[in-house]
């Protein structure tokens, strides 16, 4: 709820909590949490990932992932987001056409 670019969807009250945006292309967030070793699910219609906070999860790891998610936000706010989603769509398209 700290950052103006992405959608929680929904009002979350138990584990699972789905994130969009519409300033920019969701799969990029998600494809850069991965990287960086977050377990995530993409989802579609509309364009989203979804991730589950259980009783395991400390608050450190909670500040982490939200920490991980700002920072990739931050990223692809300051970068050209019209290259990188033509570069995203490519990327699906050639991972169906190979």
């Amino acid at each position: 709820e700290n950052n103006k670019h992405i959608d929680v969807m929904g009002n979350p009250e138990v584990c699972i909590v789905a994130i969009s945006s519409s300033y920019f292309n969701i799969y990029l967030l998600s494809d850069m949490l991965k990287e960086k070793g977050w377990a995530l699910n993409q989802l579609q219609n509309p364009p989203a990932f979804h991730f589950c906070i259980t009783s395991i999860h400390t608050m450190s790891f909670i500040n982490d992932l939200l920490k991980d998610i700002n920072e990739c936000v931050a990223t692809i706010m300051d970068s050209n987001n019209y290259i990188i989603n033509y570069c995203i769509l490519f990327k699906y398209i050639n991972f169906f056409y190979i």
